[in-house]
C-alpha cells in the first residue's frame, strides 16, 4: 500500500511541476508578444510623411526617420491605398518576418 500512495504522491508532484511549467511558458509567449508588439510601434515611428508637388500635383511621402524617401504618390494612390488599407494591413501581417519562439 505504501508504495502506490507514494507513486500517488510522485504523479501529483509531476502533474503540479507540468502545470506550472505550462503557465510559465504561456508566461513567456506573452512577454514575447509583448515585445513584438513594441517593436512593430517602435519600426512605425521611425516613419514620418511630408507633402509636397510634382508638375503642379500634390504628391504624399513616406520617409524614414532619416529623411531618406520610401515612397511618392499622389492623390490617385492614396485612394487606392486607403480603399484597400484593412488588406494592406492583413498582408504586412501575414509576410512580415516573424520572431522565432525560443
Amino acid at each position: 500500500m505504501s508504495n502506490i500512495k507514494q507513486l500517488k504522491d510522485q504523479i501529483r508532484q509531476a502533474n503540479e511541476l507540468l502545470q506550472f511549467k505550462a503557465y510559465q511558458n504561456d508566461g513567456m509567449k506573452k512577454h514575447i508578444n509583448d515585445l513584438n508588439e513594441k517593436l512593430k510601434e517602435l519600426q512605425m515611428s521611425t516613419f514620418k510623411s511630408e507633402s509636397g508637388e510634382f508638375k503642379g500635383s500634390k504628391t504624399f511621402s513616406i520617409l524614414t526617420a532619416d529623411d531618406k524617401r520610401v515612397i511618392t504618390f499622389g492623390v490617385t494612390k492614396a485612394k487606392a491605398i486607403l480603399a484597400t488599407l484593412e488588406e494592406l494591413k492583413k498582408f504586412v501581417e501575414e509576410n512580415e518576418k516573424k520572431t522565432e519562439n525560443v
